[in-house]
């Protein structure tokens, strides 16, 4: 993947490229949220999340170390799961 771009509802943040089973360092944004506008390339094509147009009535995840797992499904990004990291304290 290359360009991967992450939006939490908090903020946009450009990881840049991604391989295979590849992790990204961390990103403070200001909130974050389950669910997340993500996109990225593969080749010349792009892959995105279905939009998140509002993040009204989502609770709204603290301040916390969260990992976002995603895997391609098709034509698009899919979120596989949302995993808090309770082990790293945010000073």
């Amino acid at each position: 993947m290359t360009n991967l771009k992450v939006n939490t509802g908090g903020g946009e943040y450009l990881f840049g490229d991604l391989g295979s089973m590849g992790l990204t360092s961390y990103h403070r944004f200001d909130k974050a949220y389950p669910k997340a506008n993500i996109s990225a390339y593969i080749g010349n094509q792009k892959y995105m999340t279905d939009t998140i147009a509002t993040y009204a009535y989502m609770q709204y995840m603290g301040l916390m170390k969260i990992t976002y797992s995603i895997w391609v499904q098709g034509n698009k990004l899919v979120i596989s799961s949302v995993t808090p990291d309770d082990t790293i304290k945010i000073k």
